[in-house]
């Protein structure tokens, strides 16, 4: 009798109990409620990951580079070429977005106030360098790119986003061909250039002649002189070299223009244009001695810092190497305006005495001074006749200026007016989850927790045809 007592519970406890029989007798004693709530269920699963969770964890994204009409100046501050500043930050900018969603009528269901409350969108620098086989950064190889993120669910759709991305992204390309449009190169000859004296014509003239001249070294450097440089199929070299010519009657004019005591004056007034000329060369010995204390106070500089114990006081050698160009450059400018003002006080009859101080010399023949007081036919002539030729190498300089700003804008808009999306040229959905993954994992929890249930239906049924015996 006790056996018995023993032997009973432990029957009733295995009745109650669900089994991997009894398990799969409910399967396919209710295979339709199976088969139908796992469908149920794997359905909701993709729906769920397609239109839920996806349209939290989706993000648009593409990188790009920039092939823009900008220069970058010393101090690494990015310009495009008319002056006006580039930020590549901008394309996400409020008023740029508001901007591009109003150029489509596809965007205009874009909350663009919402956009920027909850910091849907940015955009990165990244910046790389090469480096060699012992690991050193290669000059010269660095590349920029950027990378711009923004979150799907704040647009209409991922096909409109992924436009309105692209969109921004080409924004800076606009400004880029406004710049150039804008762009000219600087005129030296004024208006009233028959106004100044000859003095001033040549000081312009050869102002002129050298930002031309930059123009095209510049051009070269940054495109090659064989890429075609205008409209009319001509290289930069050959543009280049018919600018030559003009160039080298500006240098000889320059030169004429010193060594001939060349001067603009009124017939009757020769005595009034001495006095001028001599005060203005007075002027110019004090200034000279100023400038000539400044270069040499930025000689003295250039040799300290190229010193070792000079680098420990800047942040980086990359900051000394600025520093260490722009005072190169402030002495050549230095350098060039002694010479200028040297040049332009031989012309007026002056040079040092022994004691290094500028006063007016007698004998000098070919200074403007004597030529006033000494009126020979033939200079007089000559002199009039210079007057013309550098009235007439001014109208040749316009023409050229001109010439150099249309080859510069044309260069520039064919050659380096562009933005590349990398990868695969398109914005890219990122975070996604497909579908099938949803509608896989609802199967499989459909499957299971029908499956249990049915079992446990199946486990009760069995025990009440088990009780009603």
């Amino acid at each position: 009798m006790e056996e018995k007592k023993e032997l009973t519970p432990v029957v009733q406890e295995e009745e109650k109990r669900l089994t991997l029989n009894k398990w799969v007798q409910g399967i396919v004693h209710y295979k339709w409620w199976v088969i139908g709530a796992t469908l149920g269920l794997g359905v909701a699963g993709a729906l769920g990951t397609q239109f839920g969770l996806n349209s939290i964890t989706e993000k648009l994204t593409a990188g790009y580079t920039y092939n823009l009409a900008t220069i970058t100046d010393e101090d690494n501050v990015e310009r495009f070429v008319d002056g006006t500043l580039f930020n590549y930050a901008s394309v996400v900018s409020k008023g740029n977005m508001e901007s591009i969603k109003a150029s489509n009528e596809q965007f205009k269901k874009i909350d663009i106030n919402k956009i920027v409350k909850n910091s849907a969108i940015s955009v990165v620098r990244n910046v790389d360098y090469k480096t060699d086989s012992s690991g050193n950064v290669v000059p010269e190889s660095r590349t920029v790119t950027y990378t711009i993120t923004a979150k799907a669910k704040f647009f209409p759709s991922k096909e409109v986003g992924k436009e309105f991305i692209e969109a921004l992204i080409l924004s800076p390309k606009t400004s880029s061909s406004l710049a150039i449009a804008r762009y000219s190169v600087t005129s030296y000859i004024s208006t009233n250039f028959s106004e100044l004296s000859y003095s001033e014509k040549v000081g312009a003239l050869q102002s002129q002649q050298r930002v031309i001249a930059s123009t095209y070294e510049n051009l070269e450097d940054k495109f090659g002189g064989y890429v075609i440089g205008n409209a009319n199929g001509q290289t930069l070299a050959q543009i280049s070299s018919d600018f030559n010519s003009v160039a080298s009657k500006v240098s000889v004019l320059a030169n004429a223009f010193y060594a001939n005591g060349y001067v603009d004056y009124v017939s009757g007034q020769e005595s009034q244009r001495i006095l001028e000329i001599k005060a203005e060369a007075e002027a110019n010995a004090k200034a000279l001695e100023s400038k000539q204390n400044e270069l040499d106070v930025a000689k003295d500089l250039l040799k300290t810092m190229q010193s070792a114990t000079v680098i420990s006081t800047l942040q980086s050698e990359s900051e000394y190497s600025k520093e260490l160009i722009k005072l190169k450059n402030q002495i050549t400018a230095l350098s060039n305006e002694i010479d200028s003002m040297v040049k332009d006080l031989h012309w007026a009859g002056y040079y040092p005495n022994s004691e290094g101080v500028w006063e007016f010399n007698d004998y000098d023949e070919h200074n403007a001074c004597f030529q006033l007081t000494n009126l020979d036919a033939t200079w007089v002539n000559k002199n009039a006749a210079y007057g013309e030729e550098l009235a007439s190498a001014a109208s040749s300089l316009i023409v050229e200026r001109s010439e150099a700003t249309d080859s510069f804008k044309y260069m520039y808009d064919h050659y380096n007016n562009g933005v590349s999306i990398l990868n695969s040229g398109y914005v890219e959905v990122k975070s996604s989850i497909s579908w099938v993954i949803g509608f896989a994992v609802g199967l499989i929890l459909g499957f299971l927790v029908t499956s249990f249930i049915t079992g446990e239906i199946e486990v009760n049924y069995q025990k009440k045809e088990k009780e009603s015996k």
